[in-house]
């Protein structure tokens, strides 16, 4: 069966489609009879390798494939481990037993009727009174897709991702406007946020895989499941639209690149305090460690997107080691990239003064903001982080200009 990589329109005529005895069509490449649409579905969950056989993954895609050329004007998009399993290996995962498939309610019916106008040309069946509603490779081979129905109210989703068998409110902001991913070479509508939504739902390990079964089983539904609360929010900024849009620049290249960032510095302290642009600049913390591995991948991606380095000498300090600093520049506005060294219940950056000099921040973890419709990583609780930067009454302006040089280290938690 060939497909269009992208759009997954079909091209040839697929072997799900009726031709002659519906029970004679079998997917190309089908080496067991229990793939065949007038079997029962393999039983490989509970058999070595424990991994699904091609054949069935085969019929497993052509589902997801007509799906994509049957919905019209109909907003869905892939979730949950099939999801998981185009950010993480841009294909299905081999232990993932079926299709999972959001879809809002609001737009239910119009997919229902859709489904139906050209399921006869077919030997799918499809059963939208469940719960979840399924659309089956046949009415013997009961391999799936499932059809998660989610409610939007205002900037709200609530979507049923099978944790705990709860509805979880999602900021709609990571889903729409929908963006696409690959999966096994067809470009399919998934959420604005595919990476975030995929570590918010599997935890900070989801790159990791895990068998779901066998004997030595790592993963159940629902490990990981951090949630998707916002630790804070704020509108966009009502001026500087051209150094507001400098700023939304680099963290779409931080977030398409799902860096290890967050704010910092001056940027942190005008999003918590005063949801507003204020600073001259923008501050970024950046994973040492990533960053020495992915040096010349992000390295690109700023270029491409416009940035150039704020000064002809680079970066301060050397790549790979404590201290290092790299200043970028792009309409006029500068953008400041920290090295940052995690340690328990804190991280360290430079600040540099001829050489340079620790500056201590507290938190817990990182988690996720919303500034205006801009997914960003912040520290947490930030409170304390802030405490750090900019001493105990961080919340009131300062009295003058901040000096680095002077009350980072007076005020604040920098070390000579």
């Amino acid at each position: 069966m060939n497909t269009d990589t992208n759009n997954g329109a079909i091209v040839d005529a697929p072997a799900y489609l009726v031709v002659g005895n519906a029970n004679e069509a079998i997917p190309s490449g089908n080496e067991l009879a229990c793939c065949e649409p007038s079997h029962e579905r393999c039983d490989w969950v509970k058999k070595v390798p424990y991994t699904i056989p091609e054949c069935e993954k085969q019929n497993l895609l052509s589902l997801l494939q007509w799906l994509n050329t049957v919905l019209h004007d109909v907003s869905w998009w892939i979730t949950a481990g099939t999801l998981l399993g185009a950010v993480r290996e841009e294909g299905h995962i081999p232990h993932e037993t079926d299709i999972d498939v959001s879809i809002l309610t609001t737009d239910w019916p119009k997919a229902v009727s859709q489904i139906h106008d050209q399921l006869n040309k077919t030997h799918f069946h499809f059963d939208s009174n469940s719960d979840p509603p399924h659309l089956f490779f046949s009415k013997q081979n009961t391999i799936h897709i499932d059809f998660w129905k989610v409610q939007r109210q205002n900037n709200s989703i609530f979507e049923p991702i099978g944790v705990h068998g709860k509805k979880f409110e999602i900021d709609a902001r990571f889903i729409y406007p929908l963006s696409t991913c690959m999966y096994n070479k067809v470009i399919y509508p998934c959420p604005r946020f595919p990476k975030l939504w995929v570590e918010h739902r599997y935890g900070k390990e989801w790159y990791i895989s895990k068998p779901k079964y066998s004997p030595n089983a790592t993963y159940k539904d629902g490990d990981g499941f951090i949630g998707f609360e916002v630790a804070h929010r704020c509108p966009p900024p009502e001026s500087d639209s051209l150094k507001w849009q400098t700023f939304t620049d680099m963290v779409n290249v931080l977030n398409d690149l799902n860096c290890p960032y967050n704010l910092h510095g001056g940027t942190l302290l005008n999003f918590v305090r005063d949801c507003e642009r204020t600073d001259s600049d923008f501050d970024f913390a950046i994973s040492l460690e990533w960053w020495r591995e992915n040096f010349d991948l992000l390295d690109k991606a700023v270029r491409n997107a416009g940035f150039v380095p704020e000064r002809e000498e680079g970066a301060y300090g050397t790549i790979g080691k404590p201290g290092y600093e790299m200043p970028w520049e792009k309409r006029g506005f500068k953008v400041d990239f920290f090295s940052r060294i995690d340690e328990q219940h804190r991280y360290v950056t430079p600040l540099w003064e001829g050489r340079y000099y620790n500056c201590t921040s507290i938190r817990e973890e990182y988690s996720t903001g919303l500034w205006g419709d801009i997914v960003v990583r912040v520290p947490v609780p930030f409170e304390d982080t802030l405490v750090s930067l900019y001493g105990k009454d961080w919340k009131l302006p300062f009295p003058g200009e901040w000096r680095w040089f002077e009350d980072a280290f007076e005020i604040g938690s920098c070390q000579k």
